[in-house]
C-alpha cells in the first residue's frame, strides 16, 4: 500500500513535470520493486499518465534525441525503462 502510494504521487508530481528526469529515475525505481515483490501492486493510475505522456510528450523527446540531444536521449532511456515495468507498450526511436 505504502509503495503503491508513492508511485502515485510521484507519477502527479511526473505529470505535472514530464521532463523531470530526477522523477522518472525515481519512479523506474520504484516500479521496479513493485514488480519484484511476489504481490501485486496497482499500477493503473501510473499507467495512465505514463500512456499519457507517451501520446503527449514523448515525440518531442525522440525529436530531440534523433537531433543527437543527449539530455533527450537519457529522458528515452528512462522513460523506455519505466514504460517496461509499467507494462505499458510503446514505440522506440
Amino acid at each position: 500500500y505504502v509503495l503503491e502510494k508513492n508511485i502515485q504521487r510521484l507519477v502527479e508530481l511526473l505529470g505535472g513535470d514530464p521532463a523531470n528526469i530526477s522523477l522518472l529515475v525515481d519512479l523506474d525505481v520504484l516500479a521496479g520493486l513493485a514488480r519484484s515483490l511476489p504481490f501485486d501492486v496497482n499500477l493503473w493510475k501510473a499507467q495512465n499518465v505514463y500512456y499519457r505522456l507517451l501520446q503527449t510528450v514523448y515525440p518531442g523527446f525522440r525529436s530531440r534525441a534523433e537531433q543527437g540531444n543527449g539530455d533527450g536521449r537519457r529522458w528515452l532511456e528512462r522513460f523506455h525503462s519505466l514504460g517496461d515495468k509499467l507494462q505499458v507498450l510503446q514505440r522506440r526511436v
